[in-house]
């Protein structure tokens, strides 16, 4: 099979890493890979060498250089690796998808990213979409008329049941932002200190330039927190780009893992005016079935970046840094304290599109039960929430170095049987003290939790090129 893949290709982000796991094993066996990315990439370590052309811009309509590749090689196939920041405002992927479908060949779409309410990014005609998640795979399948298929992540190989590990050691990795949780695991931290004085955390994070100031804030209000909470020599805060090889070598290390995410992690607003064509285009795709629609706080997606430490400076109120930065924060006894308000900054031209009218309506932000309604501004008419739909790669990355994993609420660890036995969730800060606690503290909780893993996690990315060799296969022969 001859694969046009359109992909953050070879770029420091999570979309671009699927890819690379998927393709890495789709290459090897035979199917010939063309491999169309984005410009703005800075270098990241791939497994396989394929030939690569940067030929589009994220937020910019497909230009000739696009179509004159895909012409040169004449795909069998496209196959887009979507994210709804690569491809905003949705005019633009609008006339993205009007030029592949010019082609007259077959486009599948993985959507890593999926609202809850009807929107051109996931809405419109392709010849088969794939979500990563079972619950994706429902709300997307309930309003829309094309094939929709489930393919879950995996891990990289078996399990180790056995492994040397660092006493009392904690570990989390990401984009250095609010939504991530970080905040919270110093807070469990500090109701463990007399308990477990011993315990230390490990946080990877990464900036990324689109998101210099706010992540920066971010970073040094979680190092103004360690001091506060009286954490200093307990935790390793630093900032910076790691490869996957890195990383790995980090987890491999440590003993529990730590992913505690807001319940929308990479989008849950947008700010974008709807155009007339926009407008008529989610009248016509909406459905008689009922549409859940999440009230989460507003957050951000973002990429990976890399950028340098930077110590917090003495006498700067982080609130205030944080205040300007363009992200409105309010401190309220700082148990799940961070609750955001929505910025157009933020939004980053995402449209979630709502069903009805143009007035005003009232958007409601729940965290940590605490619900606030505010009015939208006048000039956000169509501004709405909606909750993001998709598997977690970090989760998947702590499992594949055999690390027990405690998570979040968060829409992103939705998995599937048998994995779902595998994951420990905690709601809150204080749930997730008790779960730390029993992992360092229940003789049989840590050893059950690593057979877990063993024994539940048998998916790997050999099962998931297979979904894919059939979900392609699907798209060839049914269009």
């Amino acid at each position: 099979m001859r694969i046009t893949l359109i992909s953050p290709w070879g770029s420091p982000c999570g979309i671009s890493v699927y890819a690379g796991d998927v393709y890495a094993e789709l290459a090897s066996r035979g199917h010939e890979v063309q491999v169309l990315a984005y410009e703005e990439s800075m270098p990241a370590e791939v497994k396989l060498d394929l030939p690569v052309h940067r030929v589009w811009k994220i937020g910019q309509s497909p230009g000739w250089q696009v179509m004159h590749q895909i012409h040169e090689f004449k795909p069998d196939i496209i196959h887009v690796q979507h994210e709804i920041g690569l491809f905003c405002p949705g005019a633009i992927w609008r006339e993205w998808l009007e030029c592949l479908r010019a082609t007259n060949v077959p486009v599948v779409v993985t959507y890593h990213s999926l609202p809850d309410v009807p929107t051109v990014f996931t809405d419109l005609p392709v010849s088969l979409a794939v979500v990563c998640s079972p619950i994706g795979s429902t709300i997307l399948s309930s309003r829309v008329d094309f094939p929709v298929m489930t393919i879950e992540h995996g891990v990289d190989g078996s399990i180790p049941r056995e492994r040397p590990v660092e006493p009392y050691s904690l570990a989390s990795f990401g984009f250095l932002s609010e939504c991530k949780g970080y905040h919270r695991i110093l807070e469990a931290m500090h109701l463990l200190r007399s308990e477990l004085p011993q315990l230390n955390l490990t946080i990877m994070g990464a900036l990324s330039p689109r998101a210099y100031g706010q992540q920066l804030n971010y970073f040094r209000l979680l190092h103004r927190r360690v001091h506060e909470l009286g954490l200093t020599g307990q935790v390793d805060l630093s900032c910076g780009f790691r490869t996957q090889r890195e990383v790995q070598a980090c987890l491999s290390r440590k003993a529990v893992g730590l992913l505690h995410y807001d319940r929308t992690d990479r989008m849950s607003v947008a700010a974008d005016f709807l155009d007339e064509r926009s407008d008529s285009a989610v009248r016509s795709m909406q459905t008689s079935s009922p549409v859940s629609q999440a009230t989460s706080p507003a957050s951000q997606y973002f990429e990976y970046g890399r950028s340098s430490m930077v110590p917090p400076p003495e006498g700067i109120d982080p609130f205030e840094e944080l205040s300007t930065s363009g992200a409105l924060f309010r401190r309220d006894g700082y148990r799940d304290e961070f609750a955001q308000e929505a910025t157009v900054d933020e939004a980053m031209g995402i449209e979630a599109l709502a069903t009805s009218g143009s007035a005003a309506r009232p958007h409601t932000s729940i965290r940590a039960g605490r619900a606030r309604t505010r009015p939208l501004k006048p000039w956000l008419p169509q501004m709405g929430t909606a909750g993001v739909r998709c598997q977690s790669a970090a989760l998947y990355r702590m499992w594949s170095a055999g690390l027990p994993c405690i998570v979040s609420q968060a829409q992103h660890f939705d998995v599937g049987a048998p994995a779902e036995e595998a994951v420990i969730r905690a709601s809150d800060v204080p749930q997730l003290a008790d779960q730390i606690r029993r992992m360092f503290v229940e003789p049989d909780a840590y050893t059950k939790a690593v057979s877990q893993l063993a024994s539940r996690l048998t998916r790997t990315w050999k099962d998931v090129a297979d979904d894919y060799e059939q979900a392609l296969s699907l798209a060839l022969t049914s269009n």
